[in-house]
């Protein structure tokens, strides 16, 4: 159906956030959200129909909504970023995938052995932005990744 879709209307909306874990994005919801925002559940890497769908709601947006994506503190969370920034959310920010996020759970993080660890080295080496270095930088020396339920 989602190639039926004709137009997206984004009337008072200034954020939309893109949250790959379910349970986070239940969480928001749950929670309470503002009048004038959008949660999608991104649900991992994307399939072909709802990368369709992403760019529908990216092209029918208005250039003052920011778009947000919140991922795990990881190699998958970086790459599923990336991939949905360069290929649809050209204005995409991360949201809760930093410096400050990583500390507060990191003692709750995965233990990464060094093969892990050398992967990310080489993703930060090959990427095209410096946006993670910082919490790359954390993940490297503290040899742990943050699952983003651990922020809840």
């Amino acid at each position: 159906m989602v190639s039926d879709i004709l137009k997206i209307c984004f009337e008072n909306i200034n954020e939309v956030f893109f949250i790959e874990n379910r349970t986070n994005y239940r969480q928001m919801i749950l929670n309470g959200i503002q009048r004038n925002t959008v949660i999608i559940h991104h649900g991992g890497f994307y399939s072909p129909l709802k990368g369709e769908l992403f760019r529908k709601l990216f092209e029918n947006a208005h250039r003052e909504i920011k778009f947000y994506f919140w991922g795990d503190i990881d190699l998958g969370g970086f790459n599923m970023y990336d991939r949905l920034k360069q290929n649809i959310v050209l204005s995409l920010m991360p949201y809760r995938m930093d410096k400050q996020s990583f500390l507060a759970g990191k003692h709750l993080g995965e233990k990464r052995n060094h093969e892990y660890l050398h992967k990310i080295m080489k993703y930060q080496k090959q990427c095209n932005h410096h946006m993670f270095d910082e919490v790359i930088q954390c993940i490297l020396a503290a040899e742990v990744t943050v699952e983003q339920e651990c922020l809840l």
